[in-house]
C-alpha cells in the first residue's frame, strides 16, 4: 500500500525528491533548496526539456551523482539575479505658481549591482546524454534612474520674473554580477565517446550586462518676458525681460559588465562511477576540514525529507481509505 501511495504522489509532483535521488519529469522544473550547498546523489534524472534551477544567492553548489541520465533540451539554471533599476527623480510638468520659481528635478537613484553566479562544482557519471546547457551567468546591473524635469516658471505680472528650475542629475549604472565558476567532472559507464559529451554540454558563464547610466533631467524654462502696463496715471507699457531657464541635468555613468568566469570541462580518471568530492583523480584542491559536521548536517536534512514524505503519505492514506468506504 506505501509503495503505490510513493508512486502517486510522484505522479502528482511530477518530480522525485528524496535523500538519494532527484527526478525531473519531462517539461517539469526544480528548484533546489537554496540552503543545501552540498549534494552527493546516487541518480540525478532529468528528462526532456527539464529543468533543475540553482536559487540566485547561492553561493555555491557541489553536486554529485553516481548514475546521471539527461534527455534533451535540458538546463540546470545558476544564474545570478539582475539588479533591480533607480527609480527617477523627482519631475514636473505643470509651471510653477505665478511670479514662483521653478523647483529642481529631483535626482534619479543609482541601479543595484547584479548578482554573482552560481559556482558550480560537478561531479557527474553519464548514463545517458541527450543536451545540457549549464548556465552560471551573472545577473545584469540596475539601470540608473533618470533625472527629473526641472519646473517651467510661474507667470508674472507686478513681480521679479521667476526663473525655471534646474534638471536633476541622473542616476548610475550599477556593475552586473560576474559569472559563476563552473568544474564539472565526468566519467561514463556507457559507450557515450568524449567527442560527443562534449558536443552535448554547453557551458554559460558570462558575465552580467551593466546597467544604462540615466539620463539628465531637462531644464525647466523661465517665464516669458513681456509688455507690462505701469500702475500709472498714463499707463504706460515697459518691456520687462523674463526670468532665465534652469540649467539642464548631468547624466549618471554606465556601471561596468561583470567578469565572465573560468570553466573546466575534463574527463576524471576514475571509469565507471562518479567521482567523488575530493577524489585524486580531480585536479582541484579540497579541504577535508568540518567532512563530519557536514555529514551530519546531511543526515538531519534526509531525515527532516522522510519526515515530510511520510506525513504525505500519511495524508493520501486517509484520503484513500474515505474515496473506498462504501
Amino acid at each position: 500500500m506505501i509503495q503505490r501511495l510513493f508512486l502517486m504522489l510522484c505522479l502528482i509532483t511530477n518530480t522525485v525528491y528524496g535523500g538519494d535521488i532527484i527526478h525531473v519529469k519531462s517539461g517539469k522544473t526544480l528548484t533546489l533548496n537554496p540552503e543545501q550547498s552540498v549534494l552527493e546523489l546516487d541518480t540525478l534524472i532529468l528528462e526532456d526539456n527539464s529543468m533543475l534551477v540553482v536559487p540566485a544567492g547561492t553561493v555555491s553548489l557541489q553536486l554529485s551523482a553516481s548514475e546521471v541520465q539527461i534527455g534533451r533540451g535540458v538546463k540546470i539554471q545558476a544564474q545570478g539575479m539582475p539588479g533591480k533599476d533607480g527609480a527617477p527623480g523627482t519631475g514636473y510638468s505643470t509651471p510653477a505658481q505665478d511670479c514662483e520659481s521653478g523647483k529642481d528635478g529631483g535626482t534619479g537613484a543609482s541601479g543595484e549591482p547584479g548578482q554573482r553566479g552560481v559556482d558550480l562544482s560537478l561531479r557527474f557519471n553519464f548514463i545517458k546524454l541527450g543536451s545540457l546547457v549549464i548556465d552560471t551567468s551573472g545577473g545584469a546591473g540596475g539601470n540608473g534612474g533618470d533625472g527629473g524635469n526641472g519646473q517651467n516658471a510661474g507667470e508674472f505680472d507686478y513681480c521679479t520674473a521667476p526663473e525655471g528650475g534646474d534638471g536633476g542629475a541622473g542616476g548610475n549604472g550599477a556593475d552586473g554580477g560576474d559569472g559563476g565558476q563552473v568544474r564539472l567532472f565526468y566519467t561514463t559507464a556507457s559507450d557515450l565517446d568524449q567527442a560527443s559529451i562534449r558536443k552535448s554540454i554547453t557551458i554559460i558563464s558570462k558575465g552580467g550586462e551593466a546597467g544604462a547610466a540615466g539620463k539628465a533631467g531637462l531644464a525647466g524654462a523661465g517665464s516669458e518676458g513681456k509688455y507690462i502696463t505701469k500702475r500709472t496715471l498714463g499707463g504706460n507699457r515697459k518691456w520687462e525681460a523674463g526670468g532665465d531657464a534652469g540649467k539642464p541635468g548631468v547624466p549618471g555613468t554606465s556601471g561596468n559588465d561583470g567578469v565572465n568566469a573560468s570553466v573546466v570541462l575534463e574527463q576524471a580518471l576514475d571509469s565507471g562511477r562518479a567521482p567523488k568530492f575530493g577524489s585524486a583523480s580531480i585536479q582541484q584542491a579540497t579541504t577535508n576540514s568540518g567532512d563530519e559536521d557536514r555529514l551530519l548536517q546531511r543526515v538531519e536534512r534526509q531525515e527532516e525529507q522522510l519526515q515530510r514524505l511520510q506525513q504525505r503519505i500519511q495524508q493520501l492514506e486517509i484520503t484513500v481509505q474515505k474515496l473506498t468506504k462504501p
